[in-house]
């Protein structure tokens, strides 16, 4: 095994003298505890923003002073102060949010202050970030080649106001940049918190990602405000709501997508033909059209609304073609049943696609599916209940609707146990939409895959495999029953027919990222792990923000012994599913730890340390899980504490379906133990 490099210590950065006095704060830069203020990079009507180095860590940071005497009286200032507060507590839950590190303040000296991610170098070369520190949020992908002490004095932050003076971006960007944002102003209104002045230049970048700055002007939805904001981006009822925040977004997507000033909208540019993507461009302007209607009540009513059209546009499909779809359905609602399908036929046909034997769901069920399906593509367990939520009151409000029961099955199968009250539960709801999708059809290839799910989920394997050849046969083109084949054959120690079933299923959706994450179980079953990562690094490349893409990565590391690595797969992926920062960096910071101290025994030890920790906490707050100690206790060569931890975990289909899958496991195979363990899984005859 090849031995870790040294840790280089970084030079030590010297002082750069005194600096100009600040706003208030008198002859000397303001005092923040364990930080050195280095320079004035920015400032506002209510506080200004400093880089800073850690004394501990020579880590740089932003740090923003907000000081009393910018305002009339102590209320707004502790309000400011309040609202920072807040927003600490959720500003690393989501990967869109500036990520605070440290609050605090100085009544002496009249000023508080807060810590916080540095945004890249707008100065610095193409690429280069600068090393914001070892917590997973803000590691860089390379380190910046400009010396600390020239970083300190040219440093300029990376905006999204300095990208514009570029001109207009990409639409692809812009969708990029937009879906970002979006997600993180929707995780914002759940907390019932706003933003309030959503503008170009308060939208910055760390390490290539967008994340709305000046984070001091977030306060509770429903606070009565002073008039704040930015005019050109303040809604005509004012601002401090959440379709206020939306009308503002839209500005800003209007001004990158265009090169126009907000001002101007909303008209197009006058050379708009000439653009390559002005097909895009004109779907992009139909959610802007929506986000800024100047009635409140033509606007989106949630981020989760806009977010929907957003991704819609990304895989491709038209928001033009679904609002006339909407509007013809309502036009038919009022014209009868005999006019509506004579309208239907001659003016909705169009969009009967993928709509199986006719039936075309309302549009109340259609957006609560597309609710659904948002809150489904997060994949954190907070979006997975509101997932089943939405998609449940889809099916509700139309029984016929086919699509909704599509993620409903992936959720009663992958979600945890915390989704359900029981296993029974779990199994139970696959066999309530077995049943009503084969009444509905007895062809439904959706009916055929819940019910494989739910045989599969009965250790009954040769059932499973029945049902989903039929879905298949069914519908030679519906990628998920191919990406369920290719799990079970992949977890059947099938590897290269399980490969054909992977890559037809992402042949047929190749913007799909489980289509993509699919593909790489064949080659892990064959023990091809370096072709396992390269398949998932297309998932990355898909989407740097999918959980599951880091879960997969970090175990083909692990079985290439490349720890570190893994370590730091499984830290991403804990991190973006939501867990607690604190927990998690202080969990893989103690693995990592035992690594570098003693190896792979201690690397073995020390998970096996940790997933007995976590044995106690609820599901839902578990960052490991006790069906995993059998494989940390196999690879310790400690066969019989394998062995019973697999006994005692074989009801959870998680570990009993990996028995052949699982390489940690591959030197128990001989065992007359583990083939008996093999049977009762139903993995051997």
């Amino acid at each position: 095994m090849k031995a870790p490099e040294p840790v280089q210590s970084r030079p030590s950065l010297p002082s750069l003298g005194p600096m100009p006095a600040p706003n208030g704060s008198g002859e000397h830069p303001p005092m923040v505890p364990d930080y050195e203020l280095l320079r004035r990079i920015g400032g506002g009507a209510y506080g200004e923003v400093w880089l800073a180095r850690s004394k501990a860590t020579e880590v740089l940071r932003a740090t923003k002073i907000v000081w009393r005497s910018t305002f009339n009286d102590d209320r707004p200032f502790q309000r400011e102060f309040e609202g920072i507060q807040r927003f600490e507590r959720i500003s690393r839950e989501h990967p869109s949010q500036l990520a605070l590190f440290h609050i605090g303040r100085n009544d002496a000296e009249g000023y508080f202050y807060y810590v916080m991610e540095l945004a890249d170098d707008a100065a610095a070369e193409p690429g280069g970030v600068l090393e914001q520190g070892s917590d997973e949020k803000t590691q860089p992908t390379r380190h910046s080649t400009t010396p600390l002490l020239q970083y300190s004095t040219s440093y300029v932050p990376h905006t999204l106001r300095a990208d514009l003076a570029q001109g207009p971006l990409p639409a692809a960007r812009v969708l990029e940049i937009g879906l970002a944002l979006t997600e993180a102003l929707a995780h914002l209104h759940s907390r019932d918190l706003v933003h309030r002045d959503v503008k170009p230049s308060n939208v910055i970048f760390v390490n290539g990602k967008p994340k709305l700055a000046d984070i001091g002007l977030v306060t509770d939805a429903d606070t009565t405000l002073s008039y704040v904001g930015t005019e050109g981006y303040i809604p005509p009822e004012g601002p401090g709501a959440a379709q206020a925040d939306i009308f503002s977004l839209g500005k800003v997507l209007y001004e990158i997508s265009t090169g126009q000033d907000r001002r101007q909208f909303p008209d197009l540019p006058a050379n708009l033909k000439d653009r390559p993507d002005q097909k895009d461009l004109l779907e992009i302007n139909e959610v802007l059209v929506k986000a800024c209607a100047r009635d409140v009540r033509s606007r989106y009513q949630s981020c989760e609304e806009m977010c929907a059209d957003l991704i819609r546009l990304q895989r491709g499909q038209s928001v033009k073609r679904h609002r006339l779809w909407q509007r013809r359905w309502g036009v038919a609602a009022k014209l009868g049943i005999a006019a509506a399908v004579l309208a239907l036929l001659i003016t909705a046909l169009p969009f009967l696609k993928g709509f199986k034997r006719g039936h075309t769901p309302t549009p109340e069920a259609m957006q609560l599916y597309r609710m659904g399906q948002f809150h489904y593509s997060q994949f954190t367990p907070d979006h997975n209940k509101k997932a089943i939520k939405y998609l449940s009151q889809a099916v509700a409000m139309d029984p016929k609707f086919v699509l909704p029961y599509r993620e409903l099955t992936a959720l009663y199968v992958w979600g945890k146990p915390g989704l359900f009250t029981s296993p029974e539960e779990r199994i139970r709801k696959l066999k309530e939409i077995a049943d009503k999708l084969l009444t509905m059809a007895r062809d439904s290839t959706e009916g055929h895959a819940a019910l494989s799910w739910y045989r599969f989920l009965q250790q009954d394997w040769k059932a499973a495999e029945d049902e989903i050849v039929r879905a298949i046969e069914i519908d030679p083109n519906y990628p998920t029953a191919r990406e369920i084949y290719a799990f079970y054959l992949s977890m059947l120690g099938k590897p290269d027919e399980a490969l054909r079933q992977a890559q037809r299923s992402e042949e047929l959706d190749r913007t799909a990222r489980t289509s993509a994450l699919v593909a790489a179980w064949p080659f892990f079953a064959a023990r091809q792990f370096d072709k396992a990562i390269v398949q998932l690094q297309r998932v990355v490349d898909l989407d740097d923000n999918y959980p599951e893409a880091y879960n997969f990565l970090g175990r083909c590391f692990e079985a290439q012994s490349n720890f570190l690595a893994a370590i730091e797969a499984w830290r991403k992926y804990d991190l973006l599913v939501g867990h607690d920062r604190d927990r998690v960096n202080s969990s893989y910071d103690a693995l990592r730890q035992a690594y570098l101290q003693f190896g792979e025994q201690g690397y073995l030890r020390k998970f096996i340390e940790l997933i007995r920790e976590n044995e106690s906490l609820p599901e839902d707050d578990q960052i490991f899980y006790a069906w995993d100690l059998a494989g940390y206790y196999a690879r310790l060569g400690e066969n019989e504490k394998a062995l019973d931890e697999i006994e005692t975990h074989l009801e959870e289909w998680r570990l009993r379906s990996q028995l052949k899958f699982e390489p940690m496991f591959d030197s128990l195979h001989d065992l007359p133990r583990f083939k008996a363990l093999l049977k009762r899984a139903g993995l051997e005859p």
